[in-house]
């Protein structure tokens, strides 16, 4: 009787070998996943339910063990209310120095997801729009001027960075006058209150 399986015992052999393999991959994908979810920790969750009931909004602070280093961030996700689809997250902010100042998500609409953020907020990821969502920031405060001088002064600090990696590097070949000038002091962070950065709240 044919059971489908080669005749041939090598043949045999090399196909439980190709079985095996790809059953470990599997698994190796399996525990990578899986290790990769427990190496980020989510902490104060927060939910905010849609108008009609449709979408849920989430905030939390996620610290990544990335293992040299830790990332510290604020996050703002997606889900929809009663499915087991994983969240999407439509804002992801460095972790500010206060929770005060953390996203405030509000539900504008049953279709607009506002989301408040000081102006001095570092970005590392935005969405405007998630399915039939519309996500709009607004910036405390919401002079767009306070804003631009926030994008102005971390666009002159990375500038500062690079100047003075490239002295230190310069310095290290060449020490002493050869090296050059020494960079000025790193510019300054515009000065708000915290106040200010919550309008009010």
């Amino acid at each position: 009787m044919n059971t489908g399986w080669p005749a041939n015992r090598q043949k045999r052999r090399i196909l439980y070998t190709l079985l095996l393999s790809v059953g470990l991959c599997q698994v190796s994908a399996t525990q990578a996943a899986e290790a990769k979810a427990e190496s980020c920790a989510r902490t104060d969750l927060s939910r905010l339910q849609s108008p009609d009931s449709r979408w849920i909004a989430s905030v939390y602070g996620e610290s990544c063990d990335l293992g040299l280093a830790t990332s510290m961030a604020v996050v703002v996700d997606l889900s929809r209310s009663g499915m087991t689809a994983p969240p999407v997250k439509v804002l992801g902010i460095t972790m500010p120095a206060s929770k005060a100042l953390w996203p405030r998500p509000k539900w504008e609409s049953a279709t607009t997801l506002g989301i408040q953020l000081p102006a001095n907020a570092d970005i590392g990821l935005r969405m405007a729009q998630y399915q039939d969502i519309d996500i709009s920031i607004h910036f405390c405060p919401s002079d767009p001027r306070a804003r631009q001088r926030w994008l102005d002064y971390k666009e002159a600090y990375h500038k500062w960075l690079a100047d003075f990696a490239a002295w230190v590097r310069s310095n290290r070949q060449q020490p002493g006058a050869a090296a050059g000038a020494r960079p000025p002091s790193a510019p300054k962070a515009p000065v708000a209150g915290e106040r200010d950065l919550t309008c009010g709240l």
